[in-house]
């Protein structure tokens, strides 16, 4: 969606990374339009700009993280039209989240390598400065890093000179083809998510609030429940975590299989959603409580919640991905 950027139509700033933008305030709306050639394009509110971190506040050098978001939920849409309103409620809680690990965001940029080159044998740019958003990058020095490590695994072939510093052309190897292949499959570019949640009867409606949030997002939910299989239990709930791309646990009722589950996927480095019926928040362990915690008291006010937060903080699946879980 970047590619939209024009620098001589640029008339004001990105209120995420302060560059040059295009910026726009929609017809009939308090809601700004941005096109930013780091953060890609995506819309905010009037009082979402109010609350931006400032150059004092401790949380502004972790803007690069809201970049992350931007950018992620622009790359999977293809017309301005569909760019959603992102919630403060729903992005500003990542100023605060740990990064992905290094080798999620190796998987990234192979993934966006890949993406950009079109097909086997063909070359792509990465520029240091402004695409470090795709891999959730501090900075170019980060991005530039994470290009030669590839490199260096022989995931990629390094092509010409670094152009003024800037950033570099490289194309993928057979190897790296068979990386992107791997991960999709062991869970980190994967299309599944795995639901962690009370499997009591009278939960059926939440759980199906949660899984249309999910395919809405374009991923595949998945429940232990809802699979036949030969397996140890807890040895098939560990294989099903490790391909899921991202967790959503709901703590109601506070179920202890939940709690090791979303523990699990932390571990692994993965993206974990928290949600909670508003009856049921009080109980919540207190160190699940330091988390952005999607707070519930109806089953329709979930599943627009949930969505939003997945499109916001992950970004939208790839619509012709659909995976076994």
């Amino acid at each position: 969606m970047y590619e939209r950027f024009q620098e001589d139509s640029a008339k004001g700033n990105c209120f995420v990374c302060d560059q040059q933008a295009m910026s726009s305030r929609m017809p009939d709306r308090d809601v700004f339009q941005i096109i930013c050639r780091r953060c890609g394009a995506y819309r905010i509110s009037e009082e979402f700009t109010w609350e931006m971190p400032k150059p004092h506040s401790p949380l502004h050098e972790f803007r690069y993280r809201m970049s992350w978001a931007f950018r992620s939920a622009a790359e999977r849409i293809s017309d301005l039209a569909d760019l959603p309103v992102h919630l403060r409620i729903e992005v500003l809680p990542l100023l605060n989240t740990v990064d992905p690990s290094v080798e999620d965001k190796l998987g990234l940029l192979l993934a966006f390598l890949a993406k950009r080159s079109k097909s086997p044998g063909k070359s792509a740019f990465f520029d240091f400065a402004n695409d470090c958003s795709i891999v959730c990058a501090r900075d170019s020095e980060e991005a530039s890093f994470l290009l030669e490590s590839l490199g260096q695994q022989k995931l990629v072939e390094l092509q010409g000179e670094i152009l003024d510093g800037s950033g570099q052309a490289s194309r993928l190897t057979t190897a790296g083809w068979s990386d992107l292949t791997r991960r999709a499959r062991t869970g980190a570019e994967s299309n599944n998510v795995f639901i962690a949640m009370s499997f009591d009867p009278g939960r059926a409606a939440v759980a199906e609030a949660i899984a249309r949030a999910i395919s809405a997002s374009n991923y595949t939910p998945f429940r232990m429940d809802q699979v036949e299989h030969l397996n140890r239990i807890d040895d098939e709930i560990l294989s099903r975590l490790r391909s899921s791309r991202f967790l959503v646990v709901d703590l109601t009722q506070q179920n202890p299989g939940a709690y090791f589950e979303a523990g699990f996927m932390l571990g692994l480095g993965r993206p974990v959603i928290w949600i909670c019926s508003g009856d049921d928040l009080n109980k919540v362990h207190f160190d699940a409580r330091q988390y952005n915690i999607i707070e519930y008291d109806s089953d329709e006010e979930l599943q627009k919640r949930l969505q939003l937060r997945i499109e916001a903080a992950i970004g939208k699946g790839a619509q012709s991905s659909q995976q076994i879980p």
